[in-house]
Protein backbone atom coordinates (compact mmCIF):
# COMPACT_ATOMS: atom_id res chain seq x y z
CA UNK A 1 0.00 0.00 0.00
CA UNK A 2 1.39 3.41 -0.60
CA UNK A 3 -0.41 6.50 0.12
CA UNK A 4 0.64 10.60 -0.32
CA UNK A 5 1.90 12.25 3.01
CA UNK A 6 2.48 16.30 3.05
CA UNK A 7 5.78 17.41 3.80
CA UNK A 8 6.54 18.14 7.59
CA UNK A 9 4.31 15.66 8.99
CA UNK A 10 5.23 13.03 11.14
CA UNK A 11 4.83 9.47 10.07
CA UNK A 12 3.31 7.09 13.03
CA UNK A 13 5.05 4.40 13.79
CA UNK A 14 2.32 1.66 12.75
CA UNK A 15 2.59 2.95 8.99
CA UNK A 16 6.05 2.78 8.74
CA UNK A 17 6.46 -0.11 6.64
CA UNK A 18 4.11 1.65 4.02
CA UNK A 19 5.89 3.69 0.80
CA UNK A 20 4.49 7.29 0.64
CA UNK A 21 5.37 10.13 -1.48
CA UNK A 22 5.51 14.00 -0.07
CA UNK A 23 3.62 16.51 -1.34
CA UNK A 24 3.30 19.73 -1.48
CA UNK A 25 0.19 21.90 -1.16
CA UNK A 26 0.15 23.35 -4.81
CA UNK A 27 -2.03 21.54 -6.90
CA UNK A 28 0.53 21.53 -9.90
CA UNK A 29 3.19 20.35 -8.31
CA UNK A 30 1.10 17.66 -6.21
CA UNK A 31 0.28 16.30 -9.92
CA UNK A 32 3.71 16.21 -11.27
CA UNK A 33 4.85 14.41 -7.97
CA UNK A 34 2.00 11.89 -8.18
CA UNK A 35 2.75 11.45 -12.18
CA UNK A 36 6.96 11.20 -11.96
CA UNK A 37 6.01 8.53 -8.89
CA UNK A 38 3.56 6.66 -10.74
CA UNK A 39 5.96 6.18 -13.82
CA UNK A 40 8.51 4.51 -10.99
CA UNK A 41 6.00 2.57 -9.06
CA UNK A 42 8.49 -0.76 -8.38
CA UNK A 43 7.10 -3.90 -9.82
CA UNK A 44 6.85 -4.92 -5.81
CA UNK A 45 3.70 -2.67 -5.72
CA UNK A 46 1.51 -4.74 -8.41
CA UNK A 47 0.43 -8.33 -9.27
CA UNK A 48 2.70 -9.60 -11.95
CA UNK A 49 2.35 -13.05 -12.77
CA UNK A 50 4.96 -15.42 -14.53
CA UNK A 51 6.64 -18.40 -13.73
CA UNK A 52 7.06 -19.93 -10.48
CA UNK A 53 10.43 -20.47 -10.44
CA UNK A 54 10.88 -16.61 -11.28
CA UNK A 55 8.74 -15.49 -8.37
CA UNK A 56 10.91 -17.70 -5.88
CA UNK A 57 13.60 -16.31 -7.14
CA UNK A 58 12.68 -12.72 -6.92
CA UNK A 59 11.42 -13.33 -3.54
CA UNK A 60 12.50 -16.66 -1.52
CA UNK A 61 10.32 -18.68 0.78
CA UNK A 62 12.48 -17.88 4.00
CA UNK A 63 12.08 -14.15 2.81
CA UNK A 64 8.52 -14.80 2.43
CA UNK A 65 7.87 -16.68 5.87
CA UNK A 66 10.67 -14.29 7.88
CA UNK A 67 7.88 -13.07 10.59
CA UNK A 68 5.36 -15.39 9.66
CA UNK A 69 2.96 -16.29 12.98
CA UNK A 70 0.79 -18.12 11.25
CA UNK A 71 0.74 -19.65 7.56
CA UNK A 72 -2.59 -21.24 5.97
CA UNK A 73 -1.80 -23.48 2.73
CA UNK A 74 -4.09 -24.80 0.38
CA UNK A 75 -2.96 -27.29 -2.25
CA UNK A 76 -3.20 -30.74 -3.66
CA UNK A 77 -1.41 -32.41 -1.46
CA UNK A 78 1.55 -29.98 -0.50
CA UNK A 79 3.86 -32.14 -1.79
CA UNK A 80 7.01 -29.63 -1.54
CA UNK A 81 6.84 -29.14 1.95
CA UNK A 82 5.09 -32.87 2.82
CA UNK A 83 6.47 -35.22 0.75
CA UNK A 84 9.33 -33.63 -1.56
CA UNK A 85 10.92 -36.23 -2.75
CA UNK A 86 7.87 -36.65 -5.65
CA UNK A 87 7.19 -32.97 -6.14
CA UNK A 88 7.78 -32.73 -10.15
CA UNK A 89 10.80 -29.73 -9.29
CA UNK A 90 12.65 -32.00 -6.43
CA UNK A 91 15.87 -30.03 -6.83
CA UNK A 92 14.07 -26.64 -6.64
CA UNK A 93 11.61 -27.93 -4.01
CA UNK A 94 14.11 -29.63 -1.77
CA UNK A 95 14.78 -26.78 0.63
CA UNK A 96 10.93 -26.07 1.45
CA UNK A 97 11.03 -29.03 4.04
CA UNK A 98 13.30 -27.94 5.32
CA UNK A 99 12.30 -23.79 6.12
CA UNK A 100 8.49 -24.93 7.20
CA UNK A 101 10.37 -27.67 9.86
CA UNK A 102 12.42 -24.71 10.81
CA UNK A 103 9.09 -22.29 10.96
CA UNK A 104 7.28 -24.70 13.09
CA UNK A 105 10.15 -25.38 15.70
CA UNK A 106 9.60 -21.67 16.11
CA UNK A 107 6.28 -21.53 16.70
CA UNK A 108 4.88 -20.80 13.27
CA UNK A 109 1.42 -21.98 13.45
CA UNK A 110 0.21 -23.60 9.91
CA UNK A 111 -3.12 -24.75 8.83
CA UNK A 112 -3.44 -27.51 5.61
CA UNK A 113 -6.20 -27.91 3.41
CA UNK A 114 -5.24 -31.18 0.74
CA UNK A 115 -7.57 -33.04 -1.09
CA UNK A 116 -8.92 -36.04 0.68
CA UNK A 117 -7.43 -39.27 -0.76
CA UNK A 118 -9.79 -41.70 -3.03
CA UNK A 119 -12.18 -38.45 -4.01
CA UNK A 120 -12.62 -37.50 -7.72
CA UNK A 121 -10.61 -34.32 -6.98
CA UNK A 122 -7.49 -36.52 -6.10
CA UNK A 123 -8.48 -38.85 -9.06
CA UNK A 124 -8.53 -35.81 -11.07
CA UNK A 125 -5.26 -34.11 -10.05
CA UNK A 126 -3.26 -37.98 -10.07
CA UNK A 127 -4.51 -38.01 -13.80
CA UNK A 128 -3.80 -34.19 -14.56
CA UNK A 129 -1.51 -32.67 -12.47
CA UNK A 130 0.89 -34.66 -10.25
CA UNK A 131 4.08 -35.35 -11.91
CA UNK A 132 6.30 -37.94 -10.69
CA UNK A 133 10.18 -38.88 -10.42
CA UNK A 134 11.28 -41.85 -12.00
CA UNK A 135 12.93 -42.87 -9.31
CA UNK A 136 9.76 -42.31 -6.63
CA UNK A 137 8.19 -45.09 -5.61
CA UNK A 138 4.87 -43.82 -4.84
CA UNK A 139 1.91 -43.40 -7.67
CA UNK A 140 0.46 -40.52 -7.83
CA UNK A 141 -3.04 -41.91 -6.40
CA UNK A 142 -0.88 -42.95 -3.24
CA UNK A 143 0.38 -39.12 -2.51
CA UNK A 144 -2.63 -37.56 -1.01
CA UNK A 145 -2.61 -40.76 1.69
CA UNK A 146 0.98 -40.43 1.91
CA UNK A 147 0.36 -36.50 2.94
CA UNK A 148 -2.44 -36.95 5.59
CA UNK A 149 0.07 -39.55 7.03
CA UNK A 150 2.72 -36.95 7.37
CA UNK A 151 0.37 -34.42 8.89
CA UNK A 152 -0.72 -36.66 11.16
CA UNK A 153 2.55 -37.81 12.23
CA UNK A 154 3.70 -33.77 12.48
CA UNK A 155 0.82 -33.09 14.74
CA UNK A 156 1.16 -35.66 17.25
CA UNK A 157 5.00 -34.09 17.66
CA UNK A 158 3.75 -30.31 17.23
CA UNK A 159 0.49 -30.57 18.43
CA UNK A 160 -1.78 -27.12 18.16
CA UNK A 161 0.91 -25.99 15.73
CA UNK A 162 -0.63 -27.98 12.92
CA UNK A 163 -4.05 -28.22 11.82
CA UNK A 164 -5.13 -30.06 8.64
CA UNK A 165 -8.53 -30.52 6.89
CA UNK A 166 -9.66 -32.71 3.77
CA UNK A 167 -11.21 -31.87 0.95
CA UNK A 168 -13.79 -32.63 -2.09
CA UNK A 169 -13.03 -29.69 -4.13
CA UNK A 170 -11.10 -30.05 -7.51
CA UNK A 171 -8.69 -27.01 -6.38
CA UNK A 172 -7.99 -24.78 -10.05
CA UNK A 173 -4.82 -22.76 -7.72
CA UNK A 174 -2.66 -23.73 -4.90
CA UNK A 175 -2.43 -20.53 -1.93
CA UNK A 176 -0.26 -19.85 0.64
CA UNK A 177 -1.68 -17.11 3.09
CA UNK A 178 1.27 -15.65 5.27
CA UNK A 179 0.04 -13.34 8.35
CA UNK A 180 2.99 -12.04 10.02
CA UNK A 181 3.57 -10.92 13.37
CA UNK A 182 1.62 -7.11 14.32
CA UNK A 183 5.09 -5.73 13.84
CA UNK A 184 5.17 -6.46 10.49
CA UNK A 185 1.76 -7.10 9.61
CA UNK A 186 1.91 -4.95 6.38
CA UNK A 187 4.19 -7.42 4.79
CA UNK A 188 0.95 -10.06 4.97
CA UNK A 189 0.62 -11.48 1.49
CA UNK A 190 -0.71 -14.11 -0.17
CA UNK A 191 0.76 -16.35 -2.84
CA UNK A 192 -0.84 -17.84 -5.57
CA UNK A 193 0.19 -20.51 -8.01
CA UNK A 194 -2.50 -21.19 -11.03
CA UNK A 195 -2.48 -25.41 -11.90
CA UNK A 196 -2.49 -26.29 -15.39
CA UNK A 197 -2.40 -29.82 -16.26
CA UNK A 198 0.56 -31.16 -17.55
CA UNK A 199 3.08 -28.70 -16.98
CA UNK A 200 6.05 -28.67 -14.09
CA UNK A 201 5.43 -27.31 -11.10
CA UNK A 202 8.14 -24.59 -11.71
CA UNK A 203 6.83 -23.23 -14.82
CA UNK A 204 2.65 -22.94 -13.25
CA UNK A 205 2.08 -19.22 -13.24
CA UNK A 206 2.25 -17.52 -10.04
CA UNK A 207 1.72 -13.70 -8.45
CA UNK A 208 1.36 -12.72 -4.92
CA UNK A 209 -1.18 -10.30 -3.52
CA UNK A 210 0.28 -8.21 -0.58
CA UNK A 211 -2.19 -6.64 2.28
CA UNK A 212 -4.12 -3.92 1.56
CA UNK A 213 -4.62 -4.42 -2.19
CA UNK A 214 -8.24 -5.28 -3.05
CA UNK A 215 -7.65 -8.99 -3.97
CA UNK A 216 -6.00 -9.85 -1.14
CA UNK A 217 -9.67 -9.38 0.88
CA UNK A 218 -11.02 -11.66 -2.28
CA UNK A 219 -8.26 -14.50 -1.71
CA UNK A 220 -8.36 -14.10 1.94
CA UNK A 221 -12.14 -14.61 2.16
CA UNK A 222 -11.80 -17.55 -0.32
CA UNK A 223 -9.26 -19.73 1.52
CA UNK A 224 -11.54 -18.81 4.85
CA UNK A 225 -13.79 -20.27 2.86
CA UNK A 226 -12.05 -23.45 1.66
CA UNK A 227 -11.55 -23.80 5.30
CA UNK A 228 -14.74 -23.21 7.23
CA UNK A 229 -16.59 -25.60 5.05
CA UNK A 230 -14.44 -28.85 4.87
CA UNK A 231 -13.72 -31.15 7.57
Amino acid sequence: MEFALKKNVKLPSDLSGFTTIEIESDTDTLKNDIKKWLNNVSRETAISVCARKDLETHKTLYERWNYAKEITIVNYAASSFLIPTIASDSVYNMNNKAIFEEKIQQGTKFRFVIVRPNSYAARDAANNKMKIMANSDISPNDIFAKSVSVLKGLKEVYGNCIQFKLTKIALTYAAIWVVNDDEHRFMNHIKIDLYAPYILDSNRRSFIVNYGDENYNFFMENITDIWEHNG
